[in-house]
């Protein structure tokens, strides 16, 4: 087996400034590396973090968008309302 630790090393050093700029923050980037200690590793845990991320936006989607709906329906009441109002109301 080949020694690629400085091999890890050099991408490390080579692409930290790219992974950064990725939306990853610094202390994430401490984890993975962390995490990766040898070459053979590198796929794995990217995909583990990966997928902890899409999970976490799926999430946060999901959140969002039944706040949204909570809102329309709120909204819909409202405009039923003023239309009744509109219709029955007192116009004196």
């Amino acid at each position: 087996m080949t020694d690629t630790s400085s091999f890890l090393e050099d991408v490390w050093e080579l692409f930290s400034w790219r992974i950064l700029s990725n939306y990853v923050s610094p202390w994430e980037l401490s984890q993975i590396k962390a995490e990766i200690k040898e070459w053979d590793r590198w796929c794995g845990v990217w995909s583990s973090w990966a997928r902890r991320h899409v999970d976490r936006g799926d999430a946060t989607a999901a959140a969002k968008q039944s706040i949204m709906g909570a809102l329309n329906l709120y909204l819909d009441f409202i405009n039923m309302f003023v239309m009744l109002l509109q219709l029955f109301g007192n116009r004196e």
